[in-house]
């Protein structure tokens, strides 16, 4: 059986790749357009940023969930 923390740490690797991968993900795809648009550097420029507002995002979704997580762990503790 899986200690509590190795839940959570597992969780949060994931969590840190899926936000690595998405900025890398925006990067890569507006290089690629950019080079086959000849737009210069703003399709990167935009999509690195729509990749760190993912990465932010899930991120943000991750802390609530494992938040509201641990809240109920506390209550059922208590017995309320």
């Amino acid at each position: 059986m899986k200690r509590p923390t190795e839940h959570v740490v597992e969780d949060g690797w994931g969590v840190a790749s899926s936000f690595v991968g998405s900025i890398i993900a925006g990067l890569l795809i507006g290089l690629g357009l950019d080079y086959w648009l000849g737009t210069g550097p703003w399709l990167t420029i935009g999509l690195s940023l729509l990749g760190v507002y993912s990465g932010y995002m899930r991120l943000y979704r991750f802390a609530e969930r494992e938040g509201a997580r641990e809240e109920r762990e506390r209550i059922e503790r208590r017995g309320y």
